[in-house]
């Protein structure tokens, strides 16, 4: 059996999470080593509160935290650092999320921003 998953486990897996179900109920597969090319890489956008929680939830589930964006660089700051311990690759801080959109090697983003960046951000990130 291997430890990776698809990328479509993945987005239900995340759609589970975001119900309520847990990180770690969403991502057992996760919890074992995967190999680099089979990491999921996550942007995750709104950080200050929420959205820090779910970049400690996602890194410790086996993704990785590539970016981290928010219009204010104390919550990057604090977001990056609470990252440090849980994950060997140190995200970039961002404030704008599109550039994140714009790596190819990104595959999900995850909204923790104000509820009326959520559609927007939604659109860009399918559309990417």
């Amino acid at each position: 059996m291997t430890d990776a998953i698809d990328r479509r486990t993945f987005i239900a897996r995340s759609a589970a999470a975001s119900l309520g179900v847990g990180v770690w109920g969403a991502f057992p597969a996760l919890r074992h080593s995967v190999a680099p090319s089979d990491r999921i890489l996550v942007g995750v956008m709104g950080v200050n509160s929420r959205g820090s929680e779910l970049a400690h939830g996602f890194a410790r589930a086996g993704a990785e935290v590539a970016y981290i964006c928010d219009v204010d660089s104390r919550a990057i700051d604090t977001a990056i650092a609470a990252l440090s311990g849980v994950q060997e690759r140190r995200p970039e801080g961002i404030t704008d999320f599109r550039r994140a959109l714009d790596d190819d090697a990104v595959d999900a983003l995850v909204i923790a921003a104000p509820d009326h960046w959520h559609a927007p951000a939604s659109i860009l990130a399918l559309q990417a």
